[in-house]
């Protein structure tokens, strides 16, 4: 009878433990948070620090991730995709030898729900 009682004791904490792996929510990691975002962040808050590289017209050919506090690759790499569709740098001048990729640094907000609950009345940037 013991037996039987601690095979279901440990049947139902694995089963437990098995069912909270598949649903739990991927936590923030504790990396400072950048100077320039300092003034408008909020727990819960993303934010990532990407690195492009530009071509001679100021498209985007290359995007990496430099830091983040985000843990989702998925969530990153949409991100760079948006920065590689939608970013335009200046384009060098008429002349200028492009040998090198040219090398800018961006960081993006990603509000949260508190953010959005303490600024509801606010507009947001673009």
């Amino acid at each position: 009878m013991r037996f039987a009682g601690l095979v279901l004791i440990a049947a139902l904490l694995s089963s437990a433990a098995s069912a909270q792996s598949g649903t739990e929510r991927r936590r923030l990691r504790p990396v400072p948070v950048p100077p320039e975002l300092a003034h408008d962040f909020y727990p819960g808050d993303r934010w990532v620090r990407v690195e492009l590289e530009l071509d001679a017209d100021g498209a985007v050919t290359n995007c990496r991730i430099l830091e983040t506090n985000d843990t989702n690759r998925q969530q990153l790499w949409y991100m760079c995709r948006a920065y590689q569709m939608n970013y335009r740098g200046e384009p060098l001048p008429e002349g200028a030898a492009a040998a090198a990729p040219r090398r800018v640094q961006q960081v993006s907000l990603l509000p949260g729900r508190l953010h959005d609950r303490r600024h509801p009345h606010r507009p947001r940037r673009d």
